[in-house]
């Protein structure tokens, strides 16, 4: 590939030293004309042959250019919508509000719980590790929790609100709790 664009390298500058199309006299010189075989005739040094020699000169470059591309930068993202059922997906994700719906309504206390629990799972990353985050794994360790006090106790409600909800949802294995 780099003899190619050498090679087109030198047609391009002979055409460049070769082209007379802005004299006003026919000059024809021996040593110019053997130098590129390419070259049009030196003798017809009018507007028809410089554009003659500019188009060769203008195609010889776009297509060095061309035939060397650069690699492609692209990134794929797959759209959930388009990959995988987006039906089940919602229904599920639409069955887990309802449930945390219906213990919150039949008792409101939890409330702020449900958001700690939320935000103690998302706070849950380790970079180091790559593991953790917003994926439910802080269940597991609030439902282990010895603790007793009445913190942990609403905490673990939560939890057992939410594991419940996963029971339920048998059929839908996208979502993990």
């Amino acid at each position: 590939m780099a003899i190619f664009r050498a090679t087109t390298l030198a047609i391009l500058a002979s055409l460049a030293v070769n082209s007379n199309g802005f004299s006003s006299c026919s000059v024809t010189s021996r040593s110019a004309v053997s130098t590129s075989s390419s070259a049009l005739s030196m003798e017809n040094n009018d507007r028809r042959s410089f554009l003659t020699e500019s188009m060769l000169t203008l195609t010889a470059g776009l297509s060095a250019a061309t035939l060397n591309p650069s690699p492609a930068s692209a990134r794929v993202f797959l759209d959930p919508a388009m990959y995988g059922d987006q039906e089940l997906r919602v229904s599920a994700v639409d069955s887990l509000r309802e449930s945390v719906r219906r213990a919150l309504l039949q008792k409101p206390s939890l409330t702020p719980y449900f958001l700690e629990l939320a935000l103690l799972d998302s706070l849950s990353y380790d970079q180091a590790t790559n593991q953790g985050g917003p994926d439910g794994s802080i269940i597991k360790a609030v439902v282990s929790s010895k603790d007793t006090d009445a913190h942990t106790k609403s905490l673990q409600e939560c939890a057992a609100v939410l594991i419940e909800a996963k029971k339920n949802l048998k059929k839908l294995s996208s979502i993990t709790i």
